[in-house]
């Protein structure tokens, strides 16, 4: 029997009969998931925050990441791939979302990053949702020619890979944390300008660092007055890439006047967005850079397995990462 964590109500996920495994239409796969990381967005989409991904009438399949082996390949699709380990990428509004927490996942060929037979599928399986949208973020890096950028959630999974790979391009970063322990983590990683915004001299000591660096992005997945002070301090033409809502309660209040004297731009961004702006070359060059990066030892693209447990004790997981949201991933592996 397959299972497949599903949420039926859009407020908490179950386990679940998984009846979806059918014959394999044109360019699809069958995978047998080994591992499944769990993001803050496979959080929010276990509480149905994100609504009904996928096309079933009874819920919809959890979990963006994967990772595993390809059993069988549909129509147009190379019989090499067969028995090969890949990661696969469920994001979410893709067509034939399924998600990843589920024993065997039927997808496009085109969601897999493939991998060397010794690949590790722990350390595999996180290769779409935090490194791609990083490499979403570089494109708009590279395309607008940011000389400096700031980050707000700094410390997390993301936001040290994003450090990292500004680091590795020679872009200049100002990181925004909320505890002096993460200004102390993030400097050990290299970083020269982390800013506690809880400190009573936030604003002076991001205004010093503003004037030093003049970043003009700003990479923000909290919201709230946060993301305003930020923006409002920065130099005119800055714009503000907004990829999440951490501050829920929070809310981004500003006037028309405000806006046009800083020539601010307001804008989303989304890992997803990532294959509407690049030719499927680029997104090739895009999903080597990750995978290298990651078979490598992760210097850039790496995250830290924290624990692992069986996709029957998800609820525990869920808990567990919620209480070290920023020490790394918590895995969730095949059931047995």
């Amino acid at each position: 029997t397959h299972y497949a964590s599903v949420n039926t109500d859009m407020t908490k996920p179950i386990l679940k009969t998984d009846n979806s495994l059918r014959e394999l239409g044109e360019n699809e796969v069958l995978v047998k998931i080994h591992s499944a990381p769990i993001n803050p967005s496979d959080t929010y989409n276990a509480r149905g925050v994100y609504g009904k991904l996928g096309g079933s009438t009874d819920g919809h399949g959890i979990g963006f990441d994967g990772a595993g082996e390809v059993l069988k390949v549909g129509k147009g699709v190379d019989e090499g791939l067969v028995g090969k380990r890949v990661a696969v990428g469920q994001l979410p509004f893709t067509p034939g979302y399924e998600g990843s927490w589920r024993q065997y996942l039927i997808t496009l060929k085109d969601n897999l990053m493939i991998y060397p037979d010794d690949a590790d599928f722990d350390k595999i399986c996180s290769s779409f949702v935090n490194p791609i949208t990083v490499c979403t973020f570089l494109h708009h890096i590279e395309k607008n020619k940011y000389k400096a950028i700031i980050q707000t959630a700094a410390s997390s999974s993301l936001g040290k890979m994003l450090h990292r790979l500004c680091l590795d391009k020679d872009v200049k970063i100002i990181n925004i944390v909320r505890k002096d322990e993460q200004v102390k983590a993030l400097e050990d990683l290299g970083s020269t300008h982390t800013l506690n915004s809880n400190s009573e001299t936030f604003k002076e000591d991001l205004a010093k660092a503003i004037e030093e660096l003049q970043p003009t992005a700003l990479f923000d997945p909290v919201g709230g007055e946060l993301s305003k002070t930020i923006l409002m301090s920065m130099p005119t033409f800055s714009t503000l890439y907004i990829y999440g809502s951490l501050d829920t309660a929070g809310t981004f209040t500003y006037n028309n006047r405000e806006l046009l004297s800083k020539r601010a731009t307001l804008t989303t961004v989304f890992a997803t967005d990532l294959a509407k702006f690049c030719t499927p070359e680029e997104l090739q060059s895009y999903y080597e850079l990750v995978s290298k990066d990651i078979y490598e030892g992760g210097k850039i693209f790496g995250t830290e397995v924290v624990s692992t447990h069986p996709l029957s004790d998800f609820e525990k997981a869920i808990a567990e990462r919620e209480a070290s949201a920023s020490q790394g991933k918590i895995f969730g592996t095949e059931v047995v």
